[in-house]
């Protein structure tokens, strides 16, 4: 994300194409009333881990171009 008093990106936080596919795989997740556990920025791997589902076995990764899968 873009620090304004910086004008530099902020590595520590997820890409911009990053956080709206979290915020719409959290919201489909929601809609089928799916619980989600772990939601977590991983800065060393620059990806976000997404641990869902009534029995956690929903497992996503979603990497900093916005493109996401599932962990098996």
């Amino acid at each position: 994300m873009l620090n304004l008093a910086t004008k530099s990106y902020d590595t520590r936080m997820p890409t911009e194409k990053q956080a709206i596919t979290c915020l719409e795989i959290c919201h489909r997740l929601s809609n089928l009333l799916q619980p989600i556990y772990v939601f977590r920025y991983d800065n060393t791997f620059k990806t976000v881990y997404i641990l869902a589902g009534d029995t956690e076995t929903i497992e996503i990764l979603v990497y900093a171009n916005g493109n996401w899968r599932f962990v098996s």
